[in-house]
């Protein structure tokens, strides 16, 4: 080969790994102190198991409460800014009733090996868990945020184990939710660094990046709500939101709950009011669980106050 061949191809491959590295930059998982003052599952050891599924090369770290409940399977798929254990009110208030909940860890989040390179990545450690931890009950997804887009999108892979899913604050997909970040936290050459990253991911993820988390609930025929507040501005409402897509087209088994509540109308406030880290969210989260109760043919198990220490 000539000179000029081996020089066009190093080129390439140098473009290749700046734009990978490009991905791992932007998608690197936040890294979370052990001193950060939350509940975190070592707290309620007598409430939890831990356990390592594999996903992928990777073992990723799970906590299940109430593991021998056998009303349902509820697995929690976390978002980009949070560790599993900013959902422990919610799984212990499920396991207290009868479910089995389970928590985990992402690819290279909280204390797990791996590089995490992308939001579809969420979904594969997503689809690996629900492989795992199916146990013939009925299985809902919940997800917040990342873990919402998760959710919807590793159905294709899981749809005969899923019954429902829960999304919060979830974003319809990739290519809106890089250039609506970008858009507002760049401040030069946006659309060359929002096209970077796209291309960074269909290098990455050649299939699951051009997966829409509506096209994937209408083919799964799952039953669904969808939960966004109204002044979410990290996912914005009327822009890259899964639910900004789901009004605009009909389908019954898909539900929508706006909220409006100042507090509970965040994104991160519809799972935790504004100013707590262990309170769960009265304005959304019985919804919820009456929707659980339904999904799985069980007695409703709502109560009127939803602190998880009054359950």
């Amino acid at each position: 080969m000539s000179t000029m061949v081996f020089v066009i191809i190093g080129v390439l491959l140098l473009a290749l790994a700046l734009l990978i590295l490009l991905s791992v930059m932007f998608f690197a998982p936040v890294k979370f102190s052990d001193d950060w003052k939350r509940p975190v599952h070592k707290d309620y050891v007598d409430e939890n198991t831990s356990t390592f599924f594999k996903s992928g090369r990777n073992k990723l770290l799970a906590h299940i409460y109430g593991k021998d409940n056998v009303k349902g399977t509820v697995i929690f798929s976390h978002g980009m800014g949070v560790p599993s254990d900013y959902y422990i009110p919610e799984a212990r208030y499920l396991a207290k009733i009868g479910y089995r909940s389970i928590l985990f860890d992402d690819t290279g989040y909280w204390k797990n090996k791996g590089i995490f390179l992308g939001f579809p990545r969420a979904a594969k450690d997503l689809t690996s868990a629900i492989k795992y931890f199916d146990n013939g009950t009925p299985v809902i997804l919940m997800g917040h945020s990342m873990g919402a887009y998760a959710v919807c999108t590793a159905l294709p892979e899981v749809k005969s184990k899923v019954s429902a899913v829960v999304v919060y604050s979830g974003f319809d997909n990739e290519h809106e939710i890089i250039r609506e970040f970008v858009n507002s936290n760049i401040k030069y050459c946006k659309k060359l660094v929002a096209c970077l990253l796209s291309i960074s991911q269909v290098i990455i993820f050649p299939v699951r990046f051009f997966r829409s988390a509506l096209d994937c609930l209408k083919k799964s025929g799952c039953k669904a709500l969808i939960i966004h507040g109204n002044k979410d501005d990290e996912i914005l409402l009327d822009g890259a939101s899964i639910y900004n897509h789901v009004i605009k087209v009909k389908s019954p088994c898909i539900m929508t709950r706006l909220i409006k509540k100042e507090g509970a109308n965040t994104h991160m406030g519809v799972v935790r009011p504004s100013g707590t880290l262990e309170d769960i969210n009265e304005e959304v989260f019985p919804e919820v669980v009456s929707f659980i109760d339904e999904v799985c043919g069980c007695e409703k198990s709502v109560k009127t106050n939803y602190k998880i220490v009054n359950v």
